[in-house]
């Protein structure tokens, strides 16, 4: 059975939605104080991420970069972890 909903617990609303918004290019969809929904063509398929990893070297040097989404993003899976 595919899920058609994926809900992702968040540390924090406010840098989520810039996220999700300016880095994976979603549109946002209905919303709350407390939650929100995104569309996006891959959303029924993403994994739900539960484990935090420190961020890789250089990855600060990336904070504003545009266009990073279809610079790095792959459809291809990743090795997880």
């Amino acid at each position: 059975m595919n899920p058609f909903h994926l809900s992702i617990p968040l540390e924090n609303l406010a840098i989520s939605r810039k996220f999700y918004k300016e880095v994976l290019e979603c549109t946002e969809g209905r919303s709350s104080e407390k939650w929100v929904d995104f569309n996006r063509k891959y959303s029924e398929v993403w994994p739900v991420i539960i484990t935090k990893k420190d961020q890789l070297p250089g990855a600060e040097e990336r904070d504003g970069e545009e266009g990073k989404l279809k610079k790095y993003f792959s459809e291809v899976a990743g090795s997880g972890g």
